[in-house]
This record gives structure tokens, C-alpha cells and sequence, in this order.
């Protein structure tokens, strides 16, 4: 398991991951090379990293790795949840779930994870169950999951909604690991779709790029 609560650079420390998304909120993203040498240094990162088949052994994961289809993935995803789905939809979706339920990554409960989305915070309670029928894109790094809550929230134009998820796993969980997207220490962990998180706690960062969610995931297959 990857500690990501503990986090120290030079003179400057956080003891939990909560204060670090909270620093980052107000001052912006400025611990990108730090964090990744961190991750990297890390033994279970390093065992993940060994473990992962080659990207050319999971056609459908390459094919997601390309940034126009991660998004038409996730479509997908979204129309079979809907009943909505094509034969192409629904071929993607198999594809793709098979592979990560296939990978020999295992995220062990306790395993803290940051996702960066769009949350209408106004009406949105907590405690409460928000189901997230798309495959389920995590990072090992609180900065790039803050880029992907800011920029989510500027599509519906509107900052106050940026909403950056500390999950944390109740189960073991199965996972794709791999780099991917705009920032190079993103660390994707891919989870299955149509997942539902337990949303246990909100801090609003007033001043802040973004809130902060507290969620828990029970792995469900």
C-alpha cells in the first residue's frame, strides 16, 4: 500500500492528505517533480510497476490510453448504464473491464486514492451514495486530480463545483496502472465501472480552487 497522507518536502510537511489538497487548493499546484519522486521511490509503486503487463498485451486499455478514447470510453460506459448502448458500446466496456479485472494490480483496502470531477455541491448531501457509472480514472497525485477537478468544472462554468475525492478502498480492488493524460506524474489507477462511493464528508476551501470530498469504495464487480 502507497502512504499518501504523509507527505514532507524540505521544510514543508502535511501529515495527512486532506491538508495537502487543502494547501493546493489555496496556493495552487507547486509540488509536481517532488511528488513524483516521492511515488516513485515508493516499494509498492515499484512492485506495480513490475507486475504491469505491457500496454501492447491490452488492446482495449491502448486504445483508452489515446486521449480522444478515454473519453469515448467513458461514454460508452455511461450509455450501458443508461440502456442506451450500442453493439460498440458495449464491446469497448467488455473489453476494457475485462482487462483491469484481469490485472494483476490489487489495491488493498485502506489504499487512498485522489479523483478530480464535477460535484453539484449545492445539492448534494453527506453522508450519501453517489454511483459513478463510468470506469473510474484515479491518481496516485493530489495535484493532477486538482487539474482534473478544475478543468471539469470550468466545462459547466462553474469553479465553485470543483471537487477533488479522497477515496479511500473498504476492499481490494482491481486496478490498471499506468502514466496518462496532460501531467506526467498523473499515475492512472483505472478502476472498473459503475462503481459507487459512500461520500462521508465535504470541506469547503473558501478561498479555494476547489472543495475537498472524503468518499469510501466498496469494490463491486
Amino acid at each position: 500500500m502507497i502512504d499518501l497522507d504523509n507527505w514532507r518536502f524540505n521544510n514543508v510537511s502535511f501529515s495527512s492528505a486532506e491538508d495537502f489538497c487543502q494547501h493546493i487548493s489555496e496556493y495552487g499546484r507547486q509540488y509536481q517533480g517532488r511528488l513524483q519522486k516521492c511515488v516513485m521511490a515508493n516499494s509498492t509503486y515499484q512492485s506495480w510497476k513490475k507486475a504491469s503487463p505491457p500496454i501492447k498485451d491490452m488492446p482495449f486499455y491502448r486504445r483508452y490510453r489515446q486521449s480522444e478514447e478515454s473519453k469515448n470510453f467513458h461514454d460508452s460506459a455511461n450509455a450501458v448504464h443508461s440502456s442506451t448502448a450500442t453493439y460498440k458500446d458495449h464491446k469497448s466496456v467488455t473489453g476494457l473491464k475485462q482487462e483491469i479485472i484481469q490485472s494483476p494490480i490489487i489495491l488493498k483496502p485502506g489504499q487512498k486514492l485522489f479523483h478530480g470531477r464535477y460535484l453539484d455541491i449545492g445539492n448534494t448531501k453527506f453522508p450519501s451514495l453517489y454511483s459513478i457509472p463510468s470506469f473510474l480514472s484515479c491518481s496516485l497525485c493530489p495535484e493532477a486530480a486538482a487539474w482534473h477537478a478544475i478543468s471539469k468544472a470550468a466545462q459547466y462554468s462553474n469553479a465553485l463545483n470543483a471537487a477533488l475525492f479522497i477515496i479511500k478502498l473498504e476492499t481490494s480492488c482491481p486496478a490498471i496502472f499506468g502514466a496518462k493524460g496532460h501531467l506526467l506524474i498523473e499515475q492512472e489507477l483505472l478502476l472498473p465501472p459503475t462503481q459507487t462511493l459512500q461520500l462521508t464528508s465535504f470541506k469547503s476551501i473558501p478561498n479555494g480552487k476547489f472543495n475537498i470530498i472524503h468518499a469510501t469504495l466498496n469494490y463491486s464487480p
